[in-house]
């Protein structure tokens, strides 16, 4: 109910955790909730868990690639259902609302942020300059036309319409012209899947990379140093929250 307290909005959450090392590495598992706090839930023979790492560079990589990746499945979900859009006037609507979803959270993987280290696409797309020119492209609609409305993919002009042989009155209407350019095309819709699928295999590859160098460096950890490590604990966050940065 919108009119409702923002406090009734947030009721409910959901935490993943994604293995990028042992047995089960590549595999993604639900987590369970108790009480206001959420619990990671790991299969048996993966160890008991979980026991948060010491804070550095290479760890928090690995946690901004989780993020991306939760950004990358709703973005390619958002062009799946896209692309099935009927062509009328209501399909319309919500081809376009799914196409913004899905360009606003692709681009959001690659843009700096104090609470996450962003994707490079030089890396991502190394070696292919045609999806290069790609990316720029949805870049600059989400920043330029979505985000910010600097371009002109969106007009509106101020006109008169004037009677004819000097009849009265000269100007007997005022009105405003609005144009709208139509960016989500089959075509552009296409091309963002290619590159948030080519993306997501990226960025799970490097995300098992850096899981085995990390492995490597704390396999010779004992028990009690582990048991000395903080233990995961996520807290859902208060409305009151929306207004600020997350710790990294």
């Amino acid at each position: 109910d919108p009119r409702a307290s923002p406090d009734a909005w947030i009721t409910r959450g959901s935490a993943i955790a994604h293995l990028v090392s042992g047995p089960h590495k590549g595999s993604s598992y639900s987590a369970k909730m108790e009480a206001d706090q959420v619990v990671a839930t790991i299969p048996p023979g993966a160890g008991e868990a979980p026991f948060g790492l010491p804070d550095e560079p290479q760890r928090q990589w690995i946690e901004s690639l989780a993020l991306h990746h939760g950004d990358l499945i709703m973005a390619g979900a958002a062009i799946a259902h896209g692309l099935r859009a009927g062509e009328d006037a209501a399909s319309w609507v919500i081809k376009d609302v799914l196409f913004f979803s899905a360009v606003s959270r692709f681009i959001k993987c690659f843009q700096g942020s104090k609470s996450r280290k962003e994707l490079k696409a030089e890396a991502v797309f190394a070696g292919h300059s045609t999806r290069m020119s790609w990316f720029k492209f949805f870049r600059s609609l989400r920043n330029k036309h979505h985000i910010h409305d600097e371009n002109a993919y969106d007009q509106s002009q101020l006109f008169v319409l004037l009677n004819a042989d000097g009849a009265a009155p000269a100007v007997p209407t005022i009105g405003v012209l609005t144009q709208r350019t139509d960016a989500a095309t089959i075509g552009n819709m296409r091309r963002l899947q290619m590159l948030i699928l080519r993306t997501h295999v990226w960025l799970c590859d490097e995300a098992l990379r850096q899981g085995d160098a990390i492995a490597k460096r704390t396999a010779d950890l004992s028990a009690q140093e582990v048991a000395g490590l903080r233990r995961i604990c996520l807290i859902y966050p208060t409305p009151q929250e929306v207004h600020k940065a997350r710790a990294t």
